[in-house]
């Protein structure tokens, strides 16, 4: 059978036909049906080579394209599935006032200006540009029922440039604000990171300069979050909110207000106060009683030996002196009275 005329996918009936070798009668059954389907050969390693070299070139010569481009320009590309973008692609356009427009499919497009990149590590060879859907049971009850979109961005930790995303959040939040939470899979919580407002289309955009994996946009404040004054933010700054869901347990602050803390009492010494003040400027529970402060003991009995000290040394000094006194009169009037018993 000539194998190359055979069709991929259909199925053909073989005959083959049994015979013992030296034997003249005939044996049961000597035929025998077979039925085989063909598919279509293996890919080679040789296929593989050719994407990956096909997305090697389309590469370089979006690299040609960048070299030429004028100051001002904007240069697009549908990544289709080629999403590892080569760290060459910005360098080329690091500190030039030109926009790549990079098309990951029809929901998820990345934007930026050279004017924002800063030079990547030796270490990074690409940066992976992939908007992968995602989902997560928590996550989705943290955001309380709302309608949502759920995303994971495969790249972590920083882009290196102002990488903006652009996403269609639908027609009917056209002109509405957008909020977007990053989902923190092993603690189980969402951080509200920004907002933005949805365009006339329904496409929100949202800067990042890093990213953290996981995320979700929602029409609704979530927890009632303040929109970012003038409709967008940062995503990765360092300066936006950073309201995390479920909040973190802390202990219960007292209620009462620094205000109402009773007065340090005058006998304390000047070490005292600072240390009653700051106290309380840390916390709002009153002072306790003077007499319960572990300083005023050591204090208070140094006082009355300071006071004693200077009191009782010239008392015992007169005293002292005074018998000095009557003794030398008593001896000067005995010497006195000798020499008149002489005479």
């Amino acid at each position: 059978m000539d194998g190359s005329k055979l069709t991929a996918g259909k199925t053909y009936t073989l005959k083959i036909m049994a015979a013992i070798e030296g034997k003249t009668k005939p044996i049961a059954s000597p035929v025998y049906e077979v039925k085989i389907t063909c598919t279509d050969p293996p890919s080679s390693s040789d296929d593989t080579e050719s994407v990956e070299e096909t997305n090697r070139h389309e590469w370089e010569n979006f690299e040609d394209k960048i070299d030429d481009a004028r100051r001002g320009s904007t240069l697009r590309m549908s990544l289709a599935g080629n999403t590892g973008c080569p760290f060459y692609i910005f360098d080329a356009i690091r500190g030039r006032d030109i926009t790549l427009e990079l098309k990951v499919d029809k929901n998820y497009t990345w934007t930026v200006n050279g004017k924002t990149v800063k030079k990547l590590p030796n270490y990074l060879i690409h940066i992976p540009l992939d908007v992968e859907k995602y989902s997560d049971g928590k996550m989705f009850s943290l955001c309380r029922g709302n309608d949502v979109r759920a995303f994971r961005l495969k790249h972590e930790g920083g882009f290196y440039s102002d990488m903006k995303l652009t996403m269609d959040v639908g027609a009917g939040n056209a002109k509405k604000t957008m909020f977007l939470y990053s989902y923190d899979e092993d603690k189980e919580k969402l951080t509200y990171c920004t907002s933005t407002i949805a365009d006339k289309n329904g496409d929100a955009t949202f800067t990042f300069t890093r990213s953290l994996g996981a995320y979700v946009v929602t029409s609704k404040a979530l927890y009632g979050e303040t929109p970012v004054s003038g409709g967008g933010g940062v995503v990765g700054s360092g300066s936006r909110p950073a309201t995390t869901y479920p909040p973190a347990a802390s202990n219960p602050q007292p209620s009462t207000p620094v205000s109402s803390l009773p007065p340090s009492s005058s006998s304390f010494s000047s070490s005292e106060s600072s240390s009653s003040s700051e106290s309380s400027g840390s916390e709002s529970i009153p002072e306790p009683p003077s007499s319960q402060e572990p300083a005023e003991p050591v204090d208070k009995p140094a006082e009355p030996e300071k006071k004693k000290i200077p009191f009782l040394v010239p008392a015992l000094v007169l005293a002292i002196a005074g018998v000095i006194t009557a003794t030398a009169l008593v001896v000067r009037s005995n010497r006195g009275k000798n020499i008149d018993f002489d005479d």
